[in-house]
């Protein structure tokens, strides 16, 4: 073993403890925040109607991010009914739990896809073209938000934060979306940047207008409102009364924030920034804080589920090659 290889194996396996460790961290950072006769009063007030709701919604966000999923596979050649994917993002959901991010996901969709037929390169490049697609779609709700976001937080650093954040999200999107950049990374040395030219050159057969790729692009983009209506249903059940447009203005980028995969299924992470953000709407630590949590757990209900589906051996319909 070279000492090259040595090395990258020592931190790979000082990762996790090192992302466990930011995870709890991040999540004392955020609770240090909380005042305790608040939270309390705000848990014996909460509104559960409002809660039922954001629960809806959160479902919904799952349909439509399988419906998004199931259509990235069927432009590439293969057919994956909606149920099937229905029940690899539930279980997909799961894992993620475990992982940074939604990575979890990811690698489960990949490994699924797999399993049922797809060749290894086509069923991790079809997850990973599919959480691109997720990424890229969020730049226009980040767009309709801007004016808003001026009106919170204009004339301080954090409009200027938040548009440095905007600005790379629609920098980022325009590369990977331009024909001249899978030219100019395919003729890079790196490996990853190579691969990275391959993806960029299959986001663009996505974005010709037929109406398969009208329709996956508008799911996409659905599931991102959804969620903003989905964290605010949940902030009015904690008493958060802040209007519909400091949502739309501050969740995107935040929830933005909350993909930097340095923590446990982005525990910690989107506590942090969603009690900063809602801060220029005049929200209370305390209130964002739980806001964060409840939306969090709402969203664990739905892993608990997928930890079902794949402990029965629901696995779905394999994905077949279209005709």
């Amino acid at each position: 073993m070279t000492q090259q290889s040595a090395l990258g194996q020592s931190l790979r396996r000082f990762k996790k403890p090192a992302r466990i460790a930011v995870t709890i961290l991040l999540l004392g950072l955020a609770f240090s925040f909380l005042d305790r006769e608040a939270a309390a009063d705000s848990l014996a007030k909460v509104e559960f109607t409002w809660l039922a709701v954001g629960f809806a919604l959160i479902a919904m966000i799952i349909v439509f991010e399988s419906l998004q999923f199931a259509q990235v596979v069927r432009e590439f050649g293969h057919v994956l009914t909606a149920g099937s994917a229905i029940r690899m993002s539930l279980v997909g959901r799961f894992f993620a739990v475990f992982t940074p991010a939604m990575l979890g996901n990811d690698i489960y969709r990949a490994m699924a896809l797999y399993n049922t037929g797809a060749t290894g390169r086509s069923s991790v490049g079809l997850a990973a073209m599919s959480r691109l697609v997720s990424l890229i779609s969020l730049t226009p709700v980040l767009l309709i938000g801007l004016p808003f976001l001026a009106r919170y937080t204009w004339g301080g650093v954090g409009f200027w934060f938040f548009l440095s954040v905007i600005a790379a999200a629609v920098i980022g999107s325009l590369c990977l979306l331009l024909p001249v950049t899978e030219k100019l990374l395919a003729g890079l040395k790196w490996r990853f940047v190579r691969e990275l030219s391959v993806e960029a050159g299959q986001l663009q057969r996505l974005t010709s207008g037929s109406s398969g790729k009208i329709w996956l692009w508008s799911y996409a983009i659905a599931q991102h409102i959804l969620r903003i209506f989905a964290v605010m249903a949940v902030a009015r059940a904690y008493g958060i009364t802040a209007d519909w447009t400091a949502f739309l203005a501050l969740v995107p980028v935040s929830l933005l924030v909350a993909m930097i995969p340095v923590s446990i299924g982005s525990w910690g992470t989107r506590e942090i920034a969603l009690v900063f953000s809602l801060g220029f709407a005049g929200v209370l630590p305390g209130p964002a804080l739980l806001t964060s949590v409840c939306f969090g757990l709402l969203g664990l209900s739905f892993a608990l589920m997928g930890a079902v589906i794949w402990m029965t051996g629901e696995r779905g319909t394999p994905p077949q090659s279209g005709g």
